[in-house]
């Protein structure tokens, strides 16, 4: 009967470490995961603006263009008729 209770506390004590064990790795495992993804949003929120300034500078640069070109056509304009 005495061995039987050892065996049992044995068997006992080697669930409680390696579930200790097991919650340890999840919980490692779960970390890791979580600033995986974490990392992969900022990306995709860095991505996402700097595509959007660059969509806004390539506006900017189109709007000075026909801007610019207005001008030129207008000064042209008054020269010729002008003349």
């Amino acid at each position: 009967m005495n061995k039987i209770i050892k065996a049992l506390v044995i068997t006992t004590a080697i669930q409680i470490i390696s579930m200790l064990g097991m919650t340890v790795y999840m919980s490692d495992r779960a970390v890791d995961q979580a600033k995986y993804y974490a990392a992969e949003l900022v990306r995709n929120v860095r991505n996402d603006t700097q595509m959007q300034f660059s969509q806004e500078r390539e506006q900017l640069k189109d709007y000075i263009d026909r801007s610019v070109q207005n001008k030129v056509n207008q000064a042209i304009r008054q020269q010729s008729g002008g003349k």
